[in-house]
């Protein structure tokens, strides 16, 4: 019985590492305040003056807006971003 609980706990574990694996997206930076839309600014314009009053960075895929724990690597760069 404790082999058959451990072999499933075993197994968990490795579906749960599977789940987290690297992946990447294409979309945009924006920030928590504008979310995918800026209005009549421009997007670069509009983030950076957002993220100056406190708002947080998101990423924008599609019509979904994701949320970005570590804020610490985000920013406007050329290179597209992998999470």
């Amino acid at each position: 019985m404790k082999l058959v609980l451990s072999l499933a706990a075993t197994l968990a574990m490795g579906t749960m590492g599977l789940l987290g694996a690297d992946s990447s997206w294409t979309g945009k930076i924006s920030d928590s305040m504008c979310g995918a839309s800026h209005g009549t600014t421009p997007a670069k314009a509009c983030t950076t003056a957002c993220i100056k009053k406190g708002a947080k960075y998101v990423m924008v895929v599609g019509d979904k807006v994701y949320s970005i724990a570590n804020q610490d690597k985000v920013g406007w760069r050329s290179t597209p971003a992998t999470t």
